[in-house]
């Protein structure tokens, strides 16, 4: 095992998490209503291996600031663009924008607004650049706010009825110019959605019924353009464990699937593209997306192969985090224990982070271990040369082996359970044998 994480304990479920663009902060919304910012150290003690900690118990990770935000949960939660202000958003349809250093609240306003008879309740929040955010609700619809004066107001547009059901992930696309994003998709129901917020009402393109309840979505870019089409696409999570691949402009339907938890039966919850600076073992050049599954395992594909290379465990056993809370003085339910992924990040140095149930976990590369040391003597292996179905086997396979029975999926964000939260540095590297 030569890629290891450091783990965080939380005393109830994390609902939302959003990473800080370029510091180490790590924002989470817990299920009972609080929003907690964590950092870490100087990373003195980076060299001495993994270590658990129970909320700001630990030497390596501290909370920044904390605040009971929301009286029933924390629904989601989003650094802006540039990582100035925060913003969340609870079940009582109230948003709020916080300075992020220090929680103190700058501006609030509901959803879509005071003089609106009807309340939305928020399930996604997503700034779309530094001067806009994008909040879907339970009601399908999506809000443009102007934040360029750091306030909350009236929506300045609304798309209605965009999805049948609540909004689960909305995904920026970045300008050809690497300007003001002014194009996002979003995920609801059993359809994908695209938008361009120049253009109010409806939405520009919805596809067609997927037979498939759509859960997150990601933007990966650098692909292989082939046959007049770019490079880019859009990842889509859905409850039957199968990511669909979309070219961007082609919203109709999707062109390709990657099957990432079809045979435990277990929803994908959660993805997010790997930086350029991933490298795996046997495929060390390329794009890689890892996504995170019900059944607590994230799993790492690379593109164009489209076949998982590593398999991560992030839920410990219940046995083992009743342990760890209990001796903290702590107590928490049954259903906080074991949770699948429902949230995953990319820290600032390029850390991948994971987070469900009551854990948060940063997995590092242990520079250290025999493994590593080996590699690094191999070299890397050329751009042009191609995997092997060898070198591309799923590390997870013995997961697959004691299936048990499909379980029926919680919905994400609806009512009021788990997501996650992060910590910790180091550089994102090789992925190899943590399952």
């Amino acid at each position: 095992m030569t890629y290891k994480c450091n783990t965080i304990f939380l005393s109830s479920d994390v609902f939302s998490l959003s990473v800080h663009p370029t510091k180490p902060l790590y924002a989470a919304g817990l299920l009972g209503g609080r929003l907690e910012v964590y950092t870490w150290g100087d990373g003195s003690s980076a060299s001495e291996g993994p270590k658990e900690v129970i909320v700001d118990h630990g030497e390596k990770y501290s909370m920044q600031w904390g605040t009971r935000r929301y009286r029933q949960s924390c629904r989601a939660v989003a650094f802006s663009a540039d990582g100035e202000y925060i913003f969340s958003a609870g079940v009582n349809s109230l948003l709020k924008l916080a300075d992020a250093n220090t929680g103190q609240v700058v501006s609030k306003a509901y959803v879509p607004s005071l003089k609106d008879l009807t309340a939305e309740y928020p399930s996604v929040i997503a700034p779309l650049s530094s001067a806009h955010l994008l909040v879907g609700t339970d009601s399908g619809r999506i809000h443009l706010y102007d934040v360029r004066e750091n306030s909350l107001t009236r929506p300045a547009r609304t798309w209605k009825k965009v999805h049948d059901d609540y909004i689960s992930s909305i995904t920026p696309l970045p300008s050809a110019g690497g300007g003001l994003a002014r194009q996002f998709v979003s995920t609801g129901a059993s359809t994908l959605a695209y938008i361009d917020f120049r253009k109010p009402g409806k939405a520009v393109i919805r596809s067609e019924d997927q037979e498939d309840e759509q859960l997150c979505s990601a933007y990966v870019s650098g692909l292989p353009a082939r046959a007049g089409r770019g490079g880019e696409k859009i990842l889509v999570g859905n409850s039957s464990g199968v990511v669909a691949l979309w070219n961007r402009d082609e919203w109709e339907d999707h062109q390709d699937r990657i099957n990432f938890s079809k045979s435990s039966g277990e929803s994908v919850d959660a993805i997010t593209a790997l930086p350029d600076t991933f490298l795996h073992r046997n495929s060390e050049f390329g794009k890689f997306v890892a996504a995170g599954s019900a059944d607590g395992r994230v799993r790492i594909a690379k593109l164009g192969s489209n076949r998982i290379v590593e398999t991560l465990r992030h839920s410990l056993t219940t046995q083992e985090t009743k342990g760890a809370i209990s001796s903290a003085g702590l107590s928490i339910d049954n259903e906080g224990v074991g949770g699948g992924v429902t949230e995953l990040g990319i820290d600032c140095e390029g850390n991948l982070v994971s987070a469900g149930g009551c854990t948060i976990k940063v997995w590092y590369w242990d520079e250290n271990a025999p493994d590593a040391q080996r590699r690094g003597k191999k070299g890397r292996r050329s751009p042009n040369e191609t995997d092997t179905d060898t070198d591309l086997q799923d590390d997870g396979s013995s997961d697959n082996e004691q299936q048990s029975p499909k379980k029926k999926r919680r919905k994400k964000r609806k009512g009021g359970t788990g997501k996650a939260k992060s910590a910790g540095p180091q550089k994102l590297a090789n992925f190899h044998g943590l399952d």
